[in-house]
Order: C-alpha cells, then structure tokens, then sequence
C-alpha cells in the first residue's frame, strides 16, 4: 500500500510540472533535505503511512463476557510544507562580474556574473554537482537512476532581472560536450525541486535561484563539459562546469 500512495503521488508532482508549463503558473515540487543546497519558493514533501490499530471492538456473550481483539488498518497522507524566500539582493552586490569573455573558449567560470540579453539580466551559474545521482534520487521516490554510462549533471542558476516590467527568464540552455549536447527536458532527471521551469513573473530588481538537472555522459564529462545560454538578440555564452 506504501509504494502505491508514493507512486500515485509521484505521478501527481510530474503532472503539476507539466501543468506548470502550459499555465505559466508554479507547481510545488517535492522536497526532502539534501546537502545540494536548493532554495524554493514552495516544497511539498508527501509520505504514506500505515498504522494497525487493535480494539476490543466485540463482545461475546456465551456463558460470559470475552473481548476479540479486531484489528484495523488505515493508510494517512503526511504533506510537509516547506518556504523559503528567494534572494532578496541583486546577485552583482554578492558576486563579482566575469571578465571572461563567455566564449566557448572562454567560459564564465562559476560564481561569477554575466549580463545576458544586455539590459535584461545578470545571470551567474553558482553551484554544480556533475554526479548528483544520491541528491536526485533523493528529491522524489520515483526519479529513476541514470542510465548505464550516464550521470546526473545538476546546477544551480541564479539571476536579476534589470528591466522595467515583470519578466520571465526565458532562455535556451544545454551541456556540450564538443559536438554532442545535451538539453534539460522533462522528466529529465525526474522530479527536482526548483526548477528553471518554475521561475515565472520576476518583478523589477528582483533576483531568482533554479536548478537544471540533465543526464549526461560520464565519458563526456570526463572530457570537458560547458553549459550554453542563448537569449534572444544577444550572443551565445558559455559557462565552465569544472
């Protein structure tokens, strides 16, 4: 009965992600405690339970009184919500600007800030884990385990938007690995708190935090892996995964 409520609930958090694009409204995602530091506006973490309670719930009358014990099972839904907030400053006030020029020969090394969509956005790529099969796995019972030859490659974008009226950060992301790419799509990894996906309505000045998580080739990671944002009206940047 357990891995049922958890199937039928994890099948609940890939709809709500699906829903999530066609609306253009959040989901809530699943989220237990990992060491992958991984802020979001809502979590959902859900877990079945079952408890067997015994009752003295008949009574006999022959010759006497005697109790049979009547045992009953109940299945319960715990939901646990979590908040946190996003990044109240602008990432420029908490990172440097890049000097690097965003090429494919020169990526923008983590940590540190780019302007993309010039006017638009400061962009940073602030955390990476190239094997975060454990941390995936983690987030939700159903996400599968990468596939013979692959690893989960998980990242964490941070932004600001500098423009004028509530905006979307609506970009073109892959890992390349020399001619081969590779491109965040669902289910991807599975079901991972905070996705890009889920990052709608940036008000003025404001900043986000989001994840990506792609499965990748381990020989290609081995070789040398970037991550590419392309944005509208503006070059391709790349940003170093070491």
């Amino acid at each position: 009965m357990r891995w049922a409520v958890v199937v039928l609930v994890g099948l609940a958090a890939i709809a709500g992600i699906w829903s999530a694009i066609a609306s253009g409204s959040p989901e809530d995602d699943a989220t237990p405690t990992t060491v992958f530091a991984i802020p979001t506006t809502a979590g959902v973490t859900a877990a079945a339970a079952e408890t067997t309670t015994t009752a003295a719930a008949s009574r006999e009358s022959t010759g006497g009184d005697t109790e049979s014990p009547v045992e009953t099972t109940t299945t319960t839904t715990v939901v646990v919500t979590t908040t946190t907030e996003a990044p109240a400053d602008p990432i420029d006030e908490r990172l440097p600007r890049t000097e690097a020029e965003a090429t494919e020969t020169d990526p923008v090394p983590v940590g540190e800030v780019i302007e993309a969509a010039p006017g638009l956005w400061d962009i940073a790529l602030t955390d990476v884990d190239l094997d975060a099969a454990d941390t995936v796995l983690g987030f939700a019972e159903i996400n599968p385990e990468p596939a013979a030859g692959f690893q989960y490659v998980l990242v964490k974008i941070e932004g600001t938007y500098l423009g004028e009226s509530v905006a979307q950060p609506v970009f073109e992301w892959a890992v390349l690995a020399g001619d081969e790419e590779y491109l965040p799509s669902i289910p991807g990894c599975g079901v991972i708190p905070g996705s890009i996906y889920d990052v709608i309505e940036i008000a003025p000045g404001a900043s986000f935090e989001a994840h990506m998580c792609m499965p990748v080739s381990a020989e290609d990671i081995a070789a040398g892996i970037e991550l590419y944002l392309g944005a509208p009206g503006d070059d391709p940047r790349y940003f170093s995964l070491d």
